[in-house]
């Protein structure tokens, strides 16, 4: 089975970008790491993808630090620059979910990727805590 979850902070403001007709944003998480070191917990930075609806709402909704929960695998990709054979492991985010509220309405803290086929989670105002 190849399904992780991570919660962590955004490390610069999410970018959207056009590939053919889907939108897609690369982004980075920093995620705390059990290891303590001198005393000073260390932190992993994970690379993430994240395509179409989904990655319109994160680059729509969130910025640098925002804390947010992702769903999905690891996936990994090679490319050749200059000769030389470069490899790519990330986290390919399905679901992700937004901890803090910028701005937003109620019904985009968590959401779906339109790669889910199940369809869209009904929440109603009754369950939110605010």
């Amino acid at each position: 089975m190849n399904k992780v979850w991570i919660t962590g902070r955004l490390t610069k403001k999410p970018e959207l970008k056009k590939v053919n007709d889907n939108c897609v944003c690369k982004f980075d998480l920093a995620v705390n790491s059990p290891i303590v070191r001198d005393g000073e917990r260390q932190t992993d930075f994970i690379s993430c993808v994240v395509w179409n609806t989904l990655a319109e709402n994160l680059c729509k909704y969130q910025d640098k630090g925002s804390l947010i929960g992702v769903e999905g695998r690891i996936q990994t990709r090679n490319y050749e620059s200059n000769g030389i054979k470069k490899y790519i492991t990330e986290i390919a985010v399905n679901n992700i979910e937004f901890f803090e509220k910028k701005d937003m309405p109620l019904d985009q803290l968590t959401t779906k990727t339109d790669f889910d086929k199940t369809g869209q989670i009904e929440i109603s105002e009754e369950d939110y805590p605010f």
